[in-house]
């Protein structure tokens, strides 16, 4: 608190306390005072009668201790008897104690409510903001549901603008908490409530405001608040001409830049349809003339200074052009994004003019952030057609930006390079991308690998081509280009129903063929390289005139590579060698019967069953003929389903209208494609890390609770379908089912059930994810990703990709605990439906929680007091509350729900006895086994139903988050 050195000043013993603790030679000495002096305020807080004062200077010293590291878990009562205080200094103690110490589930906090009500009505302002910061620090439900009427007189009453700022942020904190807030009115008021804020004058009640309006529109449909769209206009005209603001609200001479940023990211929660015509022109107006003021400004980057000859006077005066030139930056960038979610609404020159300013910021060598931003901007800007053109003038400087040293600058140029790419530049792009290619390192090769080859099949009209630059990447990048990059080179070549004649494809295939030998006509190819030559050798080699290669000099040269490369190369080796046998039997029997016949005794299991079939299936030409004929063409449908495409993350719907947790996690999100393994990397989320929007009003799980329980982590599920709305409310309670089973449904619409089937073993586990499509439509376009985490290792099988009506797919994984965790990783599903306009998105979490990874423990009563009273200390947790269930099932609960024996099972208590099992990451060594003794004593009072849990574990975070994952299933939620 602002007032706390104030309300501290003249406590003598509080400053004699602290200079003893600074004079400590070391920890042990510290920890001795500490508990010395904890002792003696436990002492005197016994003492019937005890001043306010003295009161205030214990509590003022339980405070010190706390911020130092110690658990206080007693002088709660005195810290609420000092909130009741008519003393500034003695209010100020205890509102700061209750902020620090009291956790939002305490029963104690209903205590200081009343307390709270009568400070905020009071018309002393200290005791007012005083009890908004306890409110806002805390913000419980608690809280949410008893003093938010208060909170909303204070927002309407004629009170100083300085406390309606706090009543707005205080609402805000509670109604992240508990959403519920909103319900409590009609929200016609709530709307009327943010109109008339709109029209306050008062640069900081406004950006509280602004706040205010942003957490409403994250959570609720936008359409639903229209109505602030012409005020939010009005406010950001009059910060842009002046009208009404004074300069003490300028920053280095920007008008209120935040609160110009917080306006226009309000705007763009709002669809393009809810402005009409008048709202319009008048934002058309403000753009334009935010747009022309940069312009105006000249360069926006302040002119380096070498720093061995800069002066003082210099260095101050790049600071403040460095912090005038972010402020600008930020109203710029903010106004750009505007541009972008209007559309077709903004008027073409303004588009145009954001592109030209986008085109100098990407220019900008000397600032790398502004750099990025422009490239992320840009690349967003891309996905309107008519203003590629505009961004094409930029495309060498563009490419510049591949050579520089971020990664995430090379990242967003490539995401750009890609977006910009038509069929007028495609060549020069995919060239240059090759280039790049060359000296790219090993971070970005793989999405450069992936961009070019769609980009190349997408724009070449002749495959030949196509063919060529699959073949460079692999003498450029051999490592990074991965398998479904050649298998759909492969597809190409074999050929479609639709598209091209036998005849084309014949030459074709022969092209293929003959790069393919050239290829391995190296000395030393690559893996990679050998296997697609393979497979084209194998297939078509028949297409190449006997001149230009003989049948034993092609199996010649193919076998020579036989002995270097990796098993997998050499199991398509072989099949590639008895498809050269079926269309050359009597040039080549001896030569391949002879390979056949000396694997047949190979080490290698799937070499010598390999041999062994094969060897069997030519002693019957026909049969081999018929088994190993040349394979067709492929359908329509895999011709128009590009599996590379489906590896890219979308960015054409990012945008600023997204919750705190979800531009985090996009911030987080890393490169602009998916893993091609079956565990697809980073989130649900689009190009860029945008979250998949969700129709149907919330985007978004309410991820701002704190309470860290596990039952938190199953409200990622909560996120409605636009499949089945219906299906969102179970989700949650599907997930925690299957958290304390082995088998249960985890998703239910009317057009796919998901369900779950696991086992585990110590610290590793097996889930089987069974798909079922469910209705009468495909399912297409299946996505999934599970987000990589450290405490568990993920190895997945490949997830379906298409389901037809009545379709099962199993999606495998393979599990290894790594470290005690408590929320375990999500398991986003993104799919699509024929006559649904947006895709659909499932954000669910796997129900692999810590205690499917425990073991039960077999110990007698006596074994498990002796060692429960060797354990204590920091390693025990607990946690008490309301009974979620009886006593008389704990029993079951442990030894079902949580893995553990039952150790005693009586009425007055139940003891379970476990261990967490985990396979540690040492640093340049093997996983090490850690397996964690794990110990738990329930009580339940069938007077008062409620429940108390105590966990005692040799590792104080296993301790822990058992006792939150309990808590979960045995405590109801407060």
């Amino acid at each position: 608190s602002a007032w706390a050195p104030r309300a501290m000043k003249g406590i003598r013993g509080l400053e004699v306390f602290v200079k003893e603790i600074r004079k400590c030679p070391n920890k042990a000495e510290e920890q001795k005072r500490v508990e010395k002096e904890l002792a003696k305020i436990r002492g005197q807080f016994a003492q019937p009668k005890l001043s306010g004062y003295n009161q205030k200077k214990y509590v003022w010293k339980l405070l010190y201790a706390y911020m130092l590291g110690y658990e206080i878990d007693f002088g709660h009562i005195q810290a609420v008897k000092l909130c009741a205080s008519n003393k500034f200094s003695e209010k100020t103690c205890g509102y700061l104690a209750c902020s620090m110490l009291l956790y939002d589930n305490q029963e104690v906090l209903s205590l200081i409510i009343n307390l709270l009500k009568l400070d905020i009505a009071k018309g002393d302002e200290a005791f007012q903001a005083l009890a908004m910061h306890t409110i806002a620090n805390i913000g419980s439900e608690q809280f949410a549901e008893n003093l938010v009427p208060d909170l909303l007189k204070k927002l309407q009453s004629p009170t100083p603008a300085y406390i309606k700022r706090k009543a707005a942020l205080c609402i805000l904190r509670l109604y992240r908490r508990c959403p519920d807030v909103l319900e409590m009115e009609e929200q016609s008021q709530w709307v009327e409530r943010m109109v008339q804020l709109m029209r306050e004058r008062d640069i900081g009640l406004l950006t509280s405001a602004a706040g205010l309006i942003i957490g409403f529109l994250e959570t609720t449909e936008p359409a639903e608040w229209a109505a602030v769209i012409p005020h939010v206009i009005a406010v950001l005209q009059d910060i842009a001409t002046g009208h009404s603001f004074t300069n003490r609200h300028r920053y280095y001479d920007v008008p209120a830049p935040w609160l110009q940023v917080k306006l226009m990211r309000i705007l763009q929660f709002f669809p393009p349809r809810c402005f009409d015509h008048k709202d319009v022109n008048h934002l058309n107006g403000l753009l334009n003339r935010l747009l022309e003021a940069s312009e105006q400004q000249g360069s926006m980057f302040p002119n380096a200074v070498p720093s061995k000859r800069r002066t003082r006077a210099e260095a101050d005066r790049q600071a403040l052009m460095r912090n005038k030139s972010n402020s600008e930056h930020a109203v710029l960038f903010e106004a750009v994004n505007v541009v972008i979610h209007m559309g077709r609404l903004v008027s073409p020159p303004i588009t145009r003019m954001a592109a030209n300013k986008l085109g100098s910021f990407v220019s900008a060598k000397e600032y790398a952030n502004i750099r990025y931003l422009g490239l992320e901007t840009m690349s967003r800007m891309a996905t309107d057609p008519e203003i590629v053109s505009q961004l094409e003038k930029t495309t060498r400087v563009i490419i510049d930006q591949l050579q520089d040293s971020d990664i995430s600058i090379r990242r967003q140029a490539l995401n750009l390079l890609y977006a910009i790419c038509n069929r007028e530049n495609w060549r020069e792009i995919v060239d240059e991308l090759i280039e790049v290619l060359r000296n790219s390192d090993a971070l970005l090769q793989e999405e450069l690998v992936l961009k070019i080859a769609i980009l190349a099949e997408q724009n070449a009209q002749d495959f030949q081509w196509y063919i060529d630059q699959v073949f460079k990447m692999l003498e450029s990048a051999p490592d990074a280009v991965s398998a479904d990059v050649w298998y759909r080179l492969v597809q190409y070549v074999v050929g479609f129903n639709e598209g091209t004649s036998e005849t084309e494809r014949d030459t074709l295939q022969a092209y293929a063929a003959q790069k393919a030998l050239t290829a391995i006509s190296q000395s030393h190819p690559h893996d990679t390289l050998v296997q697609l030559s393979a497979y084209l050798i194998g297939e078509f080699a028949c297409r190449l005139r006997t001149e230009v290669a003989s049948p034993q000099r092609i199996l010649q040269q193919l076998h020579e590579h036989f002995p270097r490369v990796k098993s997998q190369s050499k199991a398509l080796m072989l099949v590639a060698y008895a498809k050269l046998l079926s269309q050359e039997p009597e040039a080549l029997r001896y030569q391949v019967l002879g390979i056949f016949e000396d694997l047949k005794d190979s080490q290698d299991i799937e070499l010598q069953q390999r041999a062994t079939e094969l060897y069997a299936l030519a002693a019957d030409e026909a049969q081999m003929e018929d088994v190993l004929q040349s394979m067709p063409p492929f359908s329509e449908t895999v011709q128009a389903n590009n599996p590379l495409i489906r590896r890219l993350k979308y960015n054409t719907t990012y945008n600023r209208a997204a919750t705190r947790t979800q531009l985090e996690a996009a911030a987080k999100s890393e490169g602009g494609m998916y893993k091609s393994s079956g565990t697809r990397q980073s989130n649900a989320s689009a190009a860029g890390g945008s979250p998949v929007k969700v129709p149907g009003g919330r985007d978004s799980p309410r991820s701002d609770s704190s309470s860290g329980s596990s039952s938190g982590s199953g409200s990622e599920s909560e996120s409605e379908s636009s499949d089945d709305a219906s299906a969102a409310p179970t989700a949650r309670s599907l997930w925690k089912m299957l958290c304390i089973r082995d088998e249960g449904s985890f998703f239910e619409s009317t057009a796919l059930s998901l369900a779950v089937r696991q086992e585990y073993r110590g610290a590793h586990g097996r889930m089987q994810i069974a798909w079922l499509n469910r209705g009468s439509r495909p399912i297409t376009n299946i996505r999934v990703h599970i987000a990589e985490a450290p405490f568990l290792a993920i190895k997945a099988s490949g997830a379906p990709t298409d389901l037809e009506p009545g379709g099962r797919q199993v999606h495998m994984l393979e599990m290894e605990c790594r470290e005690p965790f408590l929320q375990p990783p999500r398991y986003m599903v993104q799919f699509s439906v024929p006559g649904k306009s947006e895709p659909v998105t499932l954000p669910l979490m796997l129900p692999a929680i810590m205690t499917k990874f425990m073991a039960p423990a077999q110990l007698a009563p006596a074994e498990f007091l002796q060692h429960w009273e060797a354990t204590g200390g920091p390693r025990e947790t607990q946690n008490a509350g309301p009974a979620s269930c009886e006593a008389r099932e704990f029993a079951g609960q442990l030894s079902q729900g949580f893995n553990m024996h039952v150790v005693e099972h009586v009425p007055t208590h139940t003891h379970g006895a476990g261990v967490f099992n985990a396979m540690a990451q040492v640093q340049g060594g093997a996983p090490q086994r850690m397996a964690v003794a794990c110990m738990v004593r329930l009580e339940g009072s069938e007077a008062n139903r409620t429940t108390r849990i105590v966990v005692r574990a040799q590792h104080p975070q296993v301790s822990q988050l058992l006792t939150q994952i309990l808590s979960s299933y045995l405590i109801q939620a407060q």
